[in-house]
């Protein structure tokens, strides 16, 4: 059986209602979702990072098949670690396809 694991990256700083519905969206897309906090060295956060986590956790607590987690580095290099079907940073959606580990990027 295939699994798709969609991973939706952001700062989250703060979590959102607005990222909230994406998440219950994306879980109703996805057999596995992964909301995962982009560490960026140089940006000053309002929260720091075990602050969004916790604040994901609980945002999300009620939807099946969600995990947070974060990450430091490339989005791609992450999405691969994670062997996601699809990743979404802010708007832009790639889809990595099967054949060839090609990637596809289109902005929603």
């Amino acid at each position: 059986m295939i699994t798709t694991t969609g991973i939706y990256a952001g700062s989250f700083d703060p979590v959102t209602l607005g990222h909230v519905d994406l998440i219950e969206r994306a879980a109703n897309l996805f057999d596995r979702v992964i909301v995962a906090i982009g560490i960026h060295p140089t940006r000053k956060a309002l929260f720091d990072v075990e602050e969004r986590l916790a604040l994901l956790r609980t945002a999300v607590t009620n939807i099946p098949r969600v995990e947070v987690d974060s990450f430091s580095g490339l989005l791609i290099e992450y999405c691969r670690a994670q062997k996601a079907t699809v990743s979404s940073d802010h708007g832009h959606m790639s889809n990595r396809l099967e054949e060839g580990g090609r990637t596809e990027s289109s902005t929603q």
